[in-house]
Parts: C-alpha cells; sequence; structure tokens
C-alpha cells in the first residue's frame, strides 16, 4: 500500500490508552497488522519521561507495532498545543490524522476509504458531529474537530489553521480572518457562546478544541470534505479526571451534583468512572471515583438512571479487550473515603462491610 498518510495520537498521561489505541487503530484501519501502512506518531509532552510504566508500555508495543515515538518539546498536557507543535516540527506524510487518545474505531477498512477521499482540491476531510458553533455571512460553517480530522499538511502550514483553544486576543489569525470577526461576518451561532447579545465575537471569548481552525477554513473558503464515521469516543474523560482529587479521606469533585437533570454530563462522569476503575493501572492512577461508589449515590439520588448505567456499563466494558495489565482497582478499594465534596453538597459516607474482595458503602 502506497500510504499517504500519518496519524498523531497523543497519548495523554496513561499506559491503557497507548496500548488500547495501537490496538484498535491495528485492528480496524484494514491494512498490515504490524500498523506498517500508517505512518503512526505517538506524541509525548516532556512529563511523560517519568512515566516508567507508559514508558515500558510502549517499548512491549514496539515488538508489535511500527510507530514513532516522539516526544515535544513542552510540558504542556494540551493535546492540541502538542499536535500543533508536531505538524510545524517533524517530518509528516502529505495527509495527517489526529485523533484522540481516548477515540476508538468501530468500522472495518477505515484506511482504504479514507485514502480514496484524498485529492489535491481539499484542504480538510472532517467527521459530520451534526452541528455547528459558527455563522459566516448568515450561512452555517463546517465545525472541525479535535477527536478526529484530517488534514493537508502543507495547506494548514500555508494558512493560520492553528490546531489549539484559548481567547480569541491569544490565537494567531490571519488578517483576513480577523476583518472577518471584527466586520460580524463571522459569528457565534448559539448566543451561550459570548455575553455580546447578537453573537459577535469577543477578544475575550473562548474558543475550544479546533476552532480557531475552523474560523480560519471559513474565512479563506478552504475545501472541507465531510464524511460520517462509526467509531466510539469517551468524551470529556480527561477534563473530568482533572477535576477531581482526593486528600485527607475526601473525594473533591469540581462538578454540580445534578445527576437527574443533565443524563449526557452522568453518561461521561460514568465512563470516566469506569475506565479508572477496571483498565487504568492503580500505579499510574491519583484521583479518581470509584465506579461501584458512583452508582451507589446514583442509586440513591437518581435511582431512576441505573439501568442506564448499567447499559452503560455493558458498552464500556468492550474495551477491555485493550486492557494490558489486571493491577487496577476495581472493586477491591475504598480507598479510605470519608465524604465527597462536590460543588454544590457534600455526602459522608462509612464503610459497613467490607471483606477481601468487596467493599459496599452506606451513604449516609
Amino acid at each position: 500500500m502506497n500510504h499517504r498518510l500519518s496519524l498523531i495520537l497523543p497519548i495523554g498521561k496513561y499506559s491503557f490508552f497507548a496500548h488500547a489505541c495501537l490496538k484498535n487503530i491495528a485492528e480496524t484501519y484494514g491494512g498490515k497488522s504490524d500498523l506498517s501502512d500508517l505512518d503512526v506518531v505517538v506524541l509525548l509532552n516532556n512529563k511523560n519521561l517519568s512515566n516508567f510504566h507508559l514508558l515500558e508500555t510502549l517499548k512491549d508495543l514496539k515488538k508489535e507495532f511500527q510507530f514513532r515515538v516522539v516526544k515535544a518539546n513542552s510540558y504542556s498536557e494540551v493535546h492540541l498545543k502538542l499536535i500543533d507543535w508536531a505538524f510545524r516540527n517533524i517530518d509528516l506524510e502529505e495527509w495527517v490524522i489526529i485523533q484522540h487518545c481516548d477515540f476508538f474505531w468501530t468500522e472495518e477498512n477505515w484506511l482504504f476509504r479514507i485514502e480514496s477521499l484524498l485529492d489535491n482540491t481539499s484542504s480538510v476531510i472532517r467527521h459530520d458531529c451534526g452541528y455547528t458553533n459558527f455563522l459566516h455571512n448568515g450561512q452555517d460553517v463546517e465545525l472541525l474537530h479535535d477527536y478526529f480530522c484530517i488534514y493537508n499538511k502543507e495547506k494548514l502550514l500555508n494558512f493560520k489553521l492553528r490546531l489549539n483553544w484559548g481567547k480569541v486576543i491569544e490565537l494567531a489569525f490571519s488578517k483576513l480572518t480577523l476583518e472577518k470577526i471584527e466586520n460580524k461576518e463571522l459569528i457565534f451561532k448559539s448566543l451561550n457562546r459570548t455575553k455580546n447579545k447578537l453573537g459577535h465575537i469577543q477578544k475575550h471569548d473562548w474558543l475550544d478544541g479546533s476552532e480557531a481552525a475552523t474560523l480560519e477554513c471559513a474565512a479563506h473558503g478552504l475545501k472541507i470534505k465531510t464524511i460520517s464515521l462509526d467509531f466510539y469516543h469517551v468524551w470529556e474523560f480527561f477534563r473530568i479526571l482533572d477535576g477531581i482529587k482526593i486528600k485527607e479521606n475526601t473525594l473533591y469533585i469540581n462538578e454540580l451534583l445534578n445527576f437527574d437533570n443533565n443524563i449526557h454530563r452522568l453518561a461521561q462522569q460514568a465512563q470516566c468512572s469506569i475506565i479508572c476503575s477496571y483498565f487504568i493501572d492503580k500505579n499510574e492512577l491519583v484521583n479518581f471515583f470509584p465506579w461501584f461508589l458512583f452508582k451507589k449515590i446514583v442509586s440513591k439520588y437518581d435511582p431512576n438512571s441505573i439501568d442506564f448505567l448499567n447499559q452503560l456499563e455493558t458498552t464500556i466494558r468492550k474495551l477491555e479487550r485493550y486492557a494490558y495489565t489486571n493491577n487496577v482497582y476495581g472493586e477491591d478499594e475504598d480507598l479510605n473515603l470519608k465524604r465527597i465534596v462536590f460543588k454544590n453538597k457534600t455526602i459522608n459516607i462509612s464503610p459497613f462491610f467490607k471483606n477481601s474482595k468487596v467493599s459496599y458503602y452506606d451513604i449516609l
């Protein structure tokens, strides 16, 4: 196969995702099982170099798969900053796939389909997410996402398609794009994204994901192809996990206790809890919300969601085939927690029964 594609994979901080992503790509992409039909780049930051478990996992995976390990000259854990650095500093193929490490393919032979879409007239190939956040002269803008997108490297570098997030004033836009923002040709579609009542993009408004690149593409009229993909994405995993801290027998979670009013957010929290409890090596995990405790709290405060959570658990546990270690928390650890502090509620907990296999909590 004469591949023209690189795939950049910012692996994050946990060995599970390195193992799971490479296994999943090899299982589904349709090329040689050692990944030699795709230029795979595993992207690390300087902090990753102190994670012995991750480095050993990558070393073992090298025995099975062909991929490059590249260390970005950065301590940033923002995956988009690392990807943006990679585009400008390492050798890559003509077309470059970016994907989250918590993105898992479910369709087969996707590489052949993607290669058939590559041409000299397009700049970007995106997944159809079903919505947009912006309007350009009153028309919907094709929204680029950072969980998956394919860029023509040369065209990305020729335009200021910065793969980064931040306030508008902090991001590097071309003169044309800034003019279109200032002239109100490019605006937010949703009024809840800005304090401006007409949806005008303000210099202190926050742009998430690849939204800066989205605006650049719209302003310059770059050709974008839209496709539909079959995949499973563990949305918001790292953001949720970064909002959890355990200190002095107390679990702090930077979320409102609002289970019954936001089933979508409940699903995101549940996914994070399941993966941390059953897939990630306990030696790499400092803070997380134990799954058995999560379910017990939901059963008390939102019992109507239990069937939904059980179905979700069945779906997530399908990823268990990618787990590389049995050294996980599971339901064997109680973490000696005494209370959980949400933004708007404190829940006191006390163990009422324990044995060597399972810990149960009484929610007081």
